[in-house]
């Protein structure tokens, strides 16, 4: 990535949190990164204010339609892992053995939805787990190429949306979310990795990894990384 990219990636971001039409910010996200759609999707929760999905698109009505009435809402595989929690992924890395999942994105691709994806889980304190996720019809290792160096970013604008999203359901945007480094680094942490053995799977610095698990233990209130893993777990932010 650029330094132009880079900035202009600064300047989507501010652009979208001070947008006030969700859509317009899905549409700008798709401008900037050259993608064919975005998509946020907030799942329902037992706590008062969601008991229905929250979800904004760029997908055409005639998908939305298609995907009501074939309920792919109870199948759909990017949403399955993508709200499951963990690592962003690229939606090649879905198994695609069996039937109804090749089925499935066959549909999908006959409605305009790209065969290249990459998604960004989002989970935070208050127990709400989201998703972002960008496509486009592409090769993909053209697709990969595009987002190799965004994944940052990426996580930023996740963020920014999933504040937008509370927002707009009447819930406080003050509630913590943590990135997908953060939680990254707690998950291994739970899986008993140390920092160095993180910082070697993660590929980053290992005084990176201590700044990841120290911001996620102040948002989780916290004063032990121990107690931030079992915080992060009750609240099912990681899997144990």
């Amino acid at each position: 990535m650029n330094e132009k990219e880079a900035a202009d990636l600064e300047t989507l971001k501010i652009g979208i949190a001070a947008e006030p039409d969700f859509v317009r910010s899905l549409n700008a996200i798709c401008q900037v990164l050259d993608m064919g759609h975005a998509v946020y999707h907030l799942a329902p929760t037992a706590s008062p204010g969601l008991e229905i999905p929250y979800v904004q698109t760029t997908y055409s009505p005639a998908w939305i339609m298609q995907y009501i009435a074939r309920n792919y809402l109870t199948f759909d595989p990017v949403l399955a892992r993508g709200l499951g929690g963990g690592k962003s992924f690229f939606w090649s890395e879905i198994e695609r053995s069996d039937d109804a999942t090749k089925a499935f994105f066959e549909d999908a691709s006959k409605f305009g939805v790209g065969n290249c994806g990459f998604t960004v889980p989002i989970a935070n304190r208050g127990g709400r787990r989201a998703m972002f996720t960008v496509n486009k019809l592409d090769e993909e290792a053209n697709f990969k190429a595009t987002i190799k160096g965004k994944e940052k970013h990426l996580g930023d604008i996740a963020l920014i949306l999933h504040s937008k999203a509370l927002a707009a359901i009447g819930v406080s945007a003050s509630i913590p979310a943590l990135s997908r480094r953060e939680v990254e680094c707690l998950n291994w942490t739970a899986q008993g990795k140390d920092g160095a053995s993180i910082a070697d799977i993660l590929k980053i610095s290992e005084f990176t990894v201590r700044d990841y698990l120290k911001s996620a233990r102040t948002k989780l209130g916290c004063t032990t990384i121990a107690q931030a893993v079992y915080e992060a777990t009750r609240l099912r932010l990681i899997k144990p």
